[in-house]
């Protein structure tokens, strides 16, 4: 069973004592793999439910796992995620895929060629910068959907896409997720909580500036991307569940845009295709 990339990724993170779902057994031929059920507390639903004073906490466990994956994992392992990294090709892919399923397909827009010229400049600086980070385990779908408390204790899921990528990846995933908006405040205080666990755990300082800018950069991509994936499901899945969560995710984009002096012209272009705000 060693074949399935979700296999090969679980038995790699638990040996590192990192909470995944037991493997009952699997038919590789067939695609199958028994696995056991972890219930349905997701880390979303905690959150909707608990006092705002003890969201901190839930986040401080979740922040503690990707600490973890990036630094504890025994890298001489057979991993699947080790031999397959974020390219900036990908990155670029995944922008391209925003543009055609949410501004072009969703929204209907016409995208004028000056301004695609503009929006594809914008991907590549934005996907080069990602890809010039130095790389760590990355789980690509870090967020309270596929975060579980199950007996007591955090789980991850879904992680069968896990590759290598910048360290601020999964912090995106987490910190600026489509599905739980998080204070600006609260935010603030989990990155530093983030720093200052790696800083602990490698004893190498990090470039705080510098880190939470590629940490709003990678926000913006991801953000941008996960329009396009929700877009994409309304209209080619015709799943339109998603939908909801588009406006919270625009929010991120947007603030990002406003928040540096260098993004300012592709913000221009961006918005004329953007919906407004309505908050």
């Amino acid at each position: 069973g060693q074949d399935l990339p979700f296999i090969n990724i679980r038995n790699t993170l638990e040996k590192s004592g990192l909470g995944v779902p037991k493997l009952y057994g699997a038919e590789p031929h067939q695609g199958l793999v028994f696995l056991e059920d972890l219930g349905d507390e997701i880390l979303q639903k905690k959150i909707e439910a608990e006092k705002p004073e003890s969201i901190e906490s839930l986040y401080h466990e979740a922040i503690d796992m990707v600490v973890k994956m990036q630094c504890d994992l025994d890298v001489s392992q057979d991993c699947f995620a080790f031999k397959i990294a974020f390219t900036v090709e990908k990155f670029v892919w995944e922008l391209d895929f925003f543009r055609t399923h949410y501004v072009e397909s969703l929204l209907g827009k016409k995208i004028q060629s000056d301004d695609r010229k503009t929006m594809d400049r914008l991907f590549h600086w934005l996907s080069s910068l990602m890809d010039e980070e130095r790389k760590v385990f990355t789980h690509r779908d870090y967020h309270s959907r596929n975060l579980i408390y199950h007996a007591g204790t955090l789980k991850t899921l879904d992680f069968q896409d896990a590759r290598l990528g910048l360290a601020q990846y999964d912090l995106a995933s987490l910190l600026r997720d489509s599905y739980v908006v998080l204070r600006d405040e609260l935010r603030e205080s989990l990155l530093d909580y983030y720093l200052s666990r790696r800083e602990e755990k490698t004893g190498e300082k990090i470039d705080r500036p510098r880190f939470r800018y590629i940490f709003d950069m990678t926000s913006l991509q991801r953000n941008l991307k996960a329009i396009g994936t929700f877009a994409f499901q309304a209209i080619g899945r015709n799943n339109s569940s998603y939908l909801k969560y588009i406006p919270n995710t625009l929010t991120y984009v947007k603030k990002n845009l406003k928040k540096y002096d260098e993004l300012g012209p592709y913000g221009k272009v961006l918005n004329t295709y953007l919906p407004f705000d309505e908050r």
